[in-house]
C-alpha cells in the first residue's frame, strides 16, 4: 500500500475557501442599511427625527417621564424615572442596538432605514 503525501493543493484549497467566505461575510456586513432617522413612539404619539439634528424629546406617559436625546448621529434615552431604568442602559442607536423600549412609560425608540423603514419582505 502506498502512503499518501500531503501536497500544497491539499492545504491551499481549504484556506482559499475560508478566505473567500470571509470576504463574502465582510461584504454582506458592510452593505447594512445606514440608520439616518429614528422613530419615537409614546402611546398614540409618533415622532420621526433625523440623527443629524440635535434635540431632546421629553415624554410623560403612564406616570413616568422619559427623555430621549438625539444628535451627533445617535439616539438614546438619557433619563427615565422608571424603577429599573433598563432603557437608559440599553445603549445608543445606531451601534449598540436597533431599538430601545421603556415598558413602564410605554416609550419605544426604533431605528429607521434610509428609505424610511419599509418592509424587508411580505409573507402572504
Amino acid at each position: 500500500m502506498q502512503k499518501y503525501r500531503l501536497k500544497i493543493g491539499d492545504v491551499l484549497a481549504p484556506l482559499l475557501v475560508l478566505l473567500f467566505s470571509g470576504v463574502l461575510f465582510g461584504v454582506a456586513a458592510a452593505r447594512r442599511t445606514p440608520v439616518l432617522q429614528v422613530e419615537i413612539r409614546c402611546g398614540e404619539e409618533r415622532t420621526v427625527c433625523s440623527l443629524e439634528t440635535d434635540a431632546e424629546y421629553r415624554f410623560e406617559h403612564n406616570g413616568h417621564t422619559v427623555v430621549v436625546t438625539v444628535g451627533r448621529g445617535q439616539a438614546y434615552v438619557s433619563f427615565a424615572d422608571c424603577p429599573d431604568r433598563l432603557c437608559v442602559r440599553s445603549g445608543k442607536i445606531p451601534g449598540d442596538t436597533r431599538a430601545i423600549v421603556c415598558v413602564p412609560a410605554g416609550v419605544t425608540v426604533r431605528a429607521l432605514a434610509e428609505e424610511g423603514g419599509g418592509y424587508d419582505a411580505v409573507a402572504g
